[in-house]
């Protein structure tokens, strides 16, 4: 924002400040001046985020991923020690 801009709001502000401090009823001024407020800034409706557009279907929709496939327990095989063995012995060799 630029600073003229800034400073004319600043200006505004105290003016008005001044106009409630100096009036006889401050009271019903600052009343008179929120009900100016209101008229001059009306809330207008915002056509941002969606904000009364039609969202169509909300529910949740089915699922369409396949039952999962149930297989039968491993059986457990008996470890082949002759294999084991080829794997330690690799291991232990230094390259």
């Amino acid at each position: 924002m630029g600073s003229l801009l800034q400073h004319a709001r600043m200006e505004a502000l105290i003016e008005g400040m001044r106009g409630i401090v100096d009036a006889e009823n401050p009271q019903q001024r600052l009343e008179e001046i929120l009900a100016a407020a209101e008229r001059l800034f009306p809330l207008r409706d915002s056509a941002k985020h969606m904000n009364g557009r039609d969202l169509g279907r909300l529910e949740p929709t089915p699922d369409h991923r396949p039952e999962p496939q149930t297989f039968p327990p491993a059986r457990r095989v008996p470890p082949d020690h002759r294999f084991t063995n080829s794997v330690v012995l690799l291991h232990n060799i230094t390259w």
